[in-house]
């Protein structure tokens, strides 16, 4: 029987004609689904519980390599996806203003 790991990482490989990276859960690979002969990764993290606590590892690693791919985040919660693009120059995206310069 497959696990459900496996078969979002193999829901996303057939969704965006991508290949599963080998070995993906070894520190040695990165992501676990590439896309368009490497121009794309996809990282994907699955649970059966309604909730998944986000480690900050899991997205300094994968924006680490957004200088060099498009990446992505997938995440499902009982087999329903959910996807997520990382930026790779949070700037250009998202702006912070302090409370005291908006009032």
């Amino acid at each position: 029987m497959i696990k459900d790991w496996e078969w979002a990482e193999q829901e996303v490989a057939r969704l965006t004609g991508g290949k599963r990276v080998p070995g993906s859960g070894n520190k040695n690979q990165r992501g676990d689904v590439i896309v368009k002969g490497g121009g794309i990764l996809v990282e994907v993290k699955q649970t059966g519980r309604p909730y998944l606590t986000i480690e900050s590892s899991w997205l300094i690693e994968l924006e680490s390599f957004s200088k060099v791919y498009e990446v992505f985040l997938a995440v499902f919660f009982q087999k329903r996806g959910y996807v997520y693009r990382l930026l790779d120059d949070i700037q250009d995206s998202y702006f912070f203003y302090p409370p005291s310069s908006i009032w």
